[in-house]
This record gives C-alpha cells, structure tokens and sequence, in this order.
C-alpha cells in the first residue's frame, strides 16, 4: 500500500558541463484535495555509499489535479565521476516524499554521461565513441520469453562483452528493465527499437 500522494515516475536529465542533473519529478494526487508537502533528494555514490548534498523541494497540488510534475537542479560535487563503457559509475537518487497524507520512497539509479553525435560520429562525454556490437532478436529458445532478471542479463550482456562488444541493438522489441540494470553496471550501451 501506498499513501494516496505518491511519487509516481523520477526522470533525472545529466548536464556534465554543469556538474549537475535535472530532476523531474511527477507526483500523483489521489485524495481530490489540494495537497503541500516537500520532497528530499539525496544522490550517493553506488560502489562506495558516500552520499552528496541532500536538497529540498517543497510542492503544491491543486485539488483539480491528479498528477503535476516538478523539477529542480541537483548539485553533483565538484567534480563528479563519469559513466561510460571503461569505467560505469553509478549513482544513485533517493527521493523521499512527504505530506499531511504520508511519506513515500523512490530511487532511481543513473550515470553521469552525455551521449550525443558531433557530425557523422557518436561521442561519449565528449570523446568519441565506436560502436562494436550485435543484434539481440528476443530469441530465447529454452524458456519461449526473454530472461527477466537482472543475473541473467548480466551473463548475457558478460558474453557480448567477453568478446569485445560494446552495445546490443534491441530488434523490433524492447527489453525487460533488468536488461538496462545491468548494461548500466557493466558499462554497455542499448539501441532499444520500440
């Protein structure tokens, strides 16, 4: 069970030039009454636990609405550590609500990183980045569905690695979350086709 004032879906945007990240955050209001209340964000680092500044978001819901998103700029350090293939750091965001109608928890996990193309070619951080990957077609043989957890996603995704690959392109089908678990831990990027 859940309070009926809830978090309900943390998009969280990376700007590593800033040392910052974006968060929006959208908030479900299932009481029919104007809500207040605060949200604490906390980002820590995943590997060692050490935790960054915690910030404070205060809100305010309109009796006539469901749901409202709301964002804030998250402070990332002085320098903070960067995701890619060679060295997937992680962080995680721990976001807490709370209101007259109770407290809810939600944590999202996410790298530091900026993806995006520079002419014709694809760079990392702004290094560039050669994509040396496969095709992953859904095809799981033995059970008739795709694996669903995140222990066999990393055995999948530890075999691609192994020889020498980088990203997976996701055919026509777009995997289980477990699948973005681990190619976040071990540094692999996804071409999901939706």
């Amino acid at each position: 069970a859940r309070p009926l004032v809830y978090i309900e879906h943390t998009a969280l945007f990376p700007d590593i030039n800033n040392g910052t990240v974006k968060a929006v955050v959208k908030i479900r209001n299932g009481t029919g009454r104007a809500h207040e209340g605060r949200i604490q964000l906390q980002c820590s680092e995943v590997e060692t636990g050490r935790k960054l500044e915690e910030v404070s978001l205060a809100f305010s819901l309109d009796k006539n609405m469901d749901s409202e998103s709301f964002e804030t700029i998250y402070p990332m350090g002085e320098s903070p550590a960067l995701w890619d293939e060679f060295n997937p750091h992680l962080y995680l965001m721990e976001l807490e609500l709370q209101s007259a109608d109770g407290r809810d928890n939600s944590q999202v996990q996410f790298g530091m990183r900026e993806f995006k193309s520079e002419g014709r070619q694809f760079s990392i951080n702004g290094r560039p980045l050669f994509l040396r990957g496969t095709l992953e077609c859904a095809i799981f043989p033995l059970t008739g569905y795709p694996a669903t957890s995140k222990e066999d996603w990393l055995k999948i995704l530890r075999a691609a690695k192994s020889h020498g690959l980088n990203h997976l392109r996701f055919h026509s089908w777009c995997p289980p979350e477990a699948a973005f678990e681990a190619a976040d831990i071990l540094g692999v990027y996804l071409q999901v086709e939706c």
